[in-house]
């Protein structure tokens, strides 16, 4: 009877009884949620249950912080599906409030091993050691960075950006060296202005020269300015190595180089963008 019990899940198709070693509703969905084929209607329907229902036979629900797990604990060794099939879908506020939980309550304090799931009570014990969830955080960074689109095959540079990183006059964002298909990345982000003035966002992507149309990614490079909220709908204009670029959507944050856009030349032009808003 939960009025926000999402649509369909579980059917009436659904076996009465779980099959033997299918308690773990925190396993299977992000499974599912990894195989990057799920409708976003379908990647909500899934949160919402898991944050919500229970269908588990454990006496919790089988998400905590949005994070799978079990008895109200953070699984370590399957939480990578979630993630990714969330930022898949757009669903950045939830990526987000998954990857900071797991690396706020799931790695051990100054040692930063991980036990196979862990109570954000830390008077609650953990389980043992489990070598597969050393990465969720590192991983999780690099996705909340640099993201290949599965289906589009586009290449996002700071899609789940934390607001705040864009912050006037704070510390700029910097990624080194970072691998994807195509090749190794290197960008910075930087916000500018914006208490008496005009905010800006300054940006410098550094791609190698396997980037360019016909090698490039087919779904071409997608750079998101995730601003403080403030701004948010404020994007006025983008210039790109001193020229206006119109593949801008302000609603979405994004701007769009597309795949037969990546000559050599707007390559290096990209080491050089500034995104303007209006003033508050």
């Amino acid at each position: 009877g939960n009025p926000r019990a999402p649509r369909g899940v579980p059917t009436g198709a659904d076996p009465s009884e779980p099959p033997v070693g299918a308690l773990g509703d925190f396993r299977g969905f992000p499974e599912l949620m990894y195989a990057g084929v799920l409708s976003t209607t379908q990647a909500d329907d899934l949160f919402r249950y898991l944050t919500y229902g229970n269908d588990s036979r454990l006496p919790t629900r089988p998400m905590t912080l949005g994070c799978t797990g079990y008895n109200n604990k953070q699984t370590t060794y399957t939480s990578y599906g979630m993630p990714y099939g969330l930022l898949q879908n757009d669903m950045v506020e939830r990526f987000l409030l998954h990857c900071f939980g797991m690396s706020a309550h799931t790695y051990t304090r100054g040692t930063w091993t991980t036990p196979e799931a862990v109570h954000p009570d830390r008077d609650v014990g953990s389980t043992d050691y489990v070598a597969a969830g050393v990465h969720t955080a590192p991983i999780c960074l690099k996705w909340m960075l640099v993201f290949e689109e599965p289906n589009t095959r586009a290449v996002w540079l700071g899609k789940a950006l934390p607001r705040e990183w864009l912050a006037p006059e704070g510390v700029p964002v910097r990624v080194a060296d970072a691998p994807t298909r195509y090749g190794r990345v290197f960008f910075t982000l930087s916000g500018h202005g914006g208490k008496n003035g005009p905010y800006s966002v300054q940006a410098n992507l550094t791609l190698p020269l396997s980037f360019a149309d016909p090698a490039g990614p087919p779904g071409g490079v997608v750079l998101r300015l995730r601003t403080p909220t403030v701004h948010v709908g404020r994007l006025t204009e983008v210039l790109v190595g001193g020229a206006p670029w119109t593949d801008v959507n302000a609603t979405a944050e994004t701007v769009t180089f597309e795949k037969s856009a990546l000559t050599p030349a707007l390559l290096a032009r990209m080491q050089h963008i500034v995104a303007s808003y209006t003033r508050i």
